[in-house]
C-alpha cells in the first residue's frame, strides 16, 4: 500500500526531527508506528484490551490505596497481575 500524507510544515518538521532522533528515515519511523497498531482492526477487541488494562490498574490502585502506594508500587502490582494473567492464559 502506498500512502500520500499532506503534512503541514510543522507536522513535517516534527516527523523529521523524531526520525532523526531515532536514527531513521521518516518513512521508516512511520512504518514502526504502523507496526505498533493492534493486530486486528476490530474496534471491540481494541476496546476490550483497554478495558482489561483499566480494570487491572483500578484493581492495583484499590488493593494498595490503604498503604499509600507509590507509582512504583502500582507498577510492581501491575507486573504481578500481568504474570498471573499469563499463567492463567497458559493453563498453569
Amino acid at each position: 500500500m502506498t500512502l500520500i500524507l499532506n503534512l503541514t510544515s510543522a507536522e513535517e518538521a516534527r516527523l523529521t526531527a523524531a526520525a532523526q532522533q531515532a536514527g531513521l528515515a521518516p518513512e521508516a519511523l512511520l512504518r514502526t508506528l504502523v507496526n505498533r497498531l493492534p493486530l486486528t482492526s476490530d474496534a471491540s477487541h481494541a476496546q476490550k484490551a483497554v478495558d482489561t488494562r483499566e480494570k487491572a490498574i483500578r484493581g492495583a490502585r484499590g488493593s494498595l490505596a490503604h498503604l499509600g502506594a507509590s507509582v512504583e508500587d502500582l507498577h510492581q502490582q501491575r507486573q504481578a497481575d500481568r504474570a498471573g494473567e499469563q499463567a492463567k492464559d497458559s493453563g498453569h
